[in-house]
C-alpha cells in the first residue's frame, strides 16, 4: 500500500491519541504518508467535502454536515466530576448537579467542550459557579489538583497526577450525562479507496485497544 492520507484531528484528540495513534499507523503502513493537520471540528468537515483532507477524527455528536459526510462512533468516554482529595464532596454516596453547581467550577474551554457543557448544565435547569475559564487543559487539572475549583470532564483526558504531582479524583455523578463520542468522519462516497478502508478499520482498533 502505497500514496497518502490527509488526517484532520481535533485538539483535543491530537494531545490524547495521536502520540500514540501516529506511530502506529506509520508502522502499520510504512508506505503511506500520513499528513496531519489539527483543526477544528468545522473546519474538518468542510476539509472532507472540499476533497483537501481524506478523513477526520472528531467529537462526532457535534457533526453538522450528515447529509454528505459518513462518521462512525469509536469510542464513548463517560464524564465523571473531577476534585482534590481535600473536597468533601468525594465522601457523597451521591453526587449530582445540584451539588456541583455549589462549588468553585473551573471551566475548560477548548475543541467545543463549552457547548458540550451548556447542554447538561441547561437540561438540568443549573449553572456551574465558574470562577476560571482556561483553553488549558493542564491548567484546569492542576488547579483542581490545587483544591481551587472542580471539573467535570471525560475519562479519555483523564489523568491522576497534575503536573505539580497533586493528585485529582474523580466520582460518578449522580445525573447520566452524555459520553463524549469519539470518532471518524469522511466524505460519503460510492465506496472507499482501499487505503482509507484499512486506516479507519486500523484506527478502530486502535482506539478500542487504549480504552482495554
Amino acid at each position: 500500500m502505497t500514496g497518502q492520507i490527509r488526517l484532520g484531528i481535533t485538539e483535543t484528540f491530537s494531545a490524547y491519541l495521536l502520540p500514540t495513534l501516529l506511530p502506529a499507523l506509520r508502522k502499520q503502513f510504512p508506505n503511506i504518508i500520513f499528513n496531519i493537520h489539527e483543526c477544528d471540528r468545522a473546519d474538518i468537515e468542510q476539509a472532507l467535502l472540499a476533497d483537501t483532507l481524506d478523513l477526520g477524527i472528531i467529537i462526532v455528536s457535534n457533526l453538522q454536515e450528515k447529509t454528505h459526510l459518513h462518521y462512525e462512533i469509536m469510542l464513548r468516554s463517560e464524564r465523571n466530576l473531577w476534585l482534590d482529595p481535600e473536597n468533601p464532596l468525594q465522601y457523597s454516596t451521591t453526587i449530582t448537579l445540584a451539588d456541583v453547581a455549589q462549588q468553585p467550577f473551573i471551566l475548560l474551554d477548548m475543541d467545543e467542550h463549552l457547548i458540550n457543557a451548556a447542554a447538561y448544565w441547561e437540561a438540568s435547569q443549573l449553572a456551574p459557579n465558574i470562577h476560571f475559564h482556561s483553553r488549558s487543559l493542564e491548567s484546569v487539572r492542576s488547579l483542581v489538583a490545587m483544591g481551587q475549583g472542580v471539573t467535570i470532564l471525560s475519562d479519555l483526558v483523564y489523568r491522576q497526577f497534575s503536573l505539580e504531582g497533586r493528585r485529582l479524583i474523580r466520582r460518578p455523578l449522580n445525573e447520566q450525562l452524555p459520553t463524549m463520542n469519539v470518532g471518524c468522519i469522511w466524505k460519503k462516497q460510492p465506496s472507499l479507496v482501499p487505503n482509507l478502508s484499512d486506516v479507519i478499520e486500523f484506527i478502530r482498533k486502535k482506539i478500542t485497544d487504549t480504552q482495554q
